[in-house]
């Protein structure tokens, strides 16, 4: 699923949560989640573990003014069946930056990682917020190139979120990001308008809602670069 260079890999998986294993029950407990989320982690996953770290110990690549270190965490569901956005709010409360990997009981496996960003301080137990969340079921196999763990972090976005993304090339991954959400809310509006023009039964509306529909349309066009 994911080919990580063998240098990044512990020794030995570092389980930090697993239910009934001393240590590690507590872990949901020191994130200031809500009980119902709680509740619901323990209820879906039945084992968290840290398999690799990506660092400048491990890469020889300088850390980059906002990350310090990326981590593999592997995700061991206890069903085909999982609420994405509880991950949402484990990876909000993490101060690093993490790529999971969801095991499947099935044998399937997905990559997910948050776009997320940093707050100026903590909120309730909170250091980031996330923007878009990507995942994947290709095959990755990862390449540290870049001059700083920021860049290695952008090109794991855009590997994983190459269907979702547009203007890929850039090197600064928000402007990515930006241009994609914004790519989103014009299409949505247009598919939206389409769907408006083609009930409307007052010529006159229609051909007003027609030409805002193309000039959406046009957006779109100039965003993706066509």
């Amino acid at each position: 699923m994911i080919t990580l260079p063998e240098r990044t890999r512990l020794p030995q998986e570092q389980v930090v949560y697993e239910p009934h294993k001393r240590g590690n029950s507590a872990f949901f407990d020191h994130l200031e989640l809500s009980p119902k989320d709680r509740q619901e982690l323990r209820r879906q996953i039945g084992k968290l573990s840290i398999t690799h770290l990506i660092d400048t110990k491990t890469t020889n690549i300088p850390r980059g003014q906002l990350v310090e270190q990326l981590v593999v965490i592997r995700v061991s569901l206890l069903s085909t069946q999982l609420d994405k956005d509880l991950l949402k709010q484990l990876d909000m409360r993490l101060k690093f930056y993490p790529l999971f990997v969801l095991a499947y009981p099935d044998g399937r496996e997905e990559l997910l990682i948050h776009y997320k960003e940093a707050l100026s301080r903590e909120v309730d137990g909170r250091y980031f917020r996330i923007e878009r969340t990507f995942t994947s079921q290709e095959e990755l196999e990862v390449r540290f190139e870049g001059r700083s763990l920021d860049e290695v972090y952008a090109c794991l976005v855009k590997d994983i979120g190459q269907e979702q993304l547009v203007a890929k090339k850039s090197q600064n991954l928000k402007e990515v990001i930006e241009k994609s959400n914004q790519l989103a809310k014009l299409e949505k509006q247009a598919s939206s308008l389409d769907k408006k023009m083609r009930q409307e039964k007052s010529t006159k509306k229609a051909m007003e809602l027609r030409k805002a529909y193309k000039n959406l349309l046009l957006q779109i066009k100039e965003i993706k670069g066509e």
